[in-house]
């Protein structure tokens, strides 16, 4: 296990995303995409998963739905439609509940899991801590996770 502390997560997040050789799965509760800051941490992320995607990488996404949360709504859908755009399978959570979750699984050991949003504040401002862990264990049942959510929302 290793640590992602503060402004070292979007970096090392994006080396894990440019090592994937077959497979990512994220869960994130809030995804921001700056159209006008196209090197802003979370713009650098979602860049490293299209250009995966680009790479031969199946890379499938759930986000929140935001429910009433209206600025969560609103930002999720400008990153889902980024992504869509460029061949990404998004998902949205069920409207029933909040999926305040924020973890991805690479390949079939790599598991990276914590407090950190895709979002300016999380990554340039904020105290967050994330954990990646390389277990075969972690990923299998963290993609279970992911399926039982993905199975109650819905397709972007």
């Amino acid at each position: 296990m290793e640590l992602l502390q503060d402004r070292d997560y979007a970096p090392q997040l994006i080396q894990l995303i440019s090592s994937a050789r077959q497979s990512i799965k994220v869960c994130m509760f809030q995804a921001v995409f700056y159209p006008n800051q196209k090197n802003s941490p979370s713009n650098l992320i979602l860049s490293a998963l299209i250009e995966a995607h680009k790479r031969g990488v199946k890379v499938e996404v759930i986000l929140d739905n935001g429910g009433s949360l209206g600025e969560v709504e609103k930002t999720n859908t400008e990153a889902a439609r980024f992504l869509k755009n460029s061949g990404i399978t998004v998902y949205f959570d069920s409207a029933a509940v909040t999926t305040h979750t924020k973890f991805l699984t690479i390949d079939t050991a790599i598991a990276v899991l914590g407090s950190t949003n895709w979002t300016y504040s999380a990554l340039a401002k904020n105290h967050e801590l994330s954990a990646v862990f390389y277990s075969q264990d972690a990923v299998r049942k963290m993609n279970e996770y992911f399926e039982m959510v993905r199975s109650q929302g819905e397709r972007f």
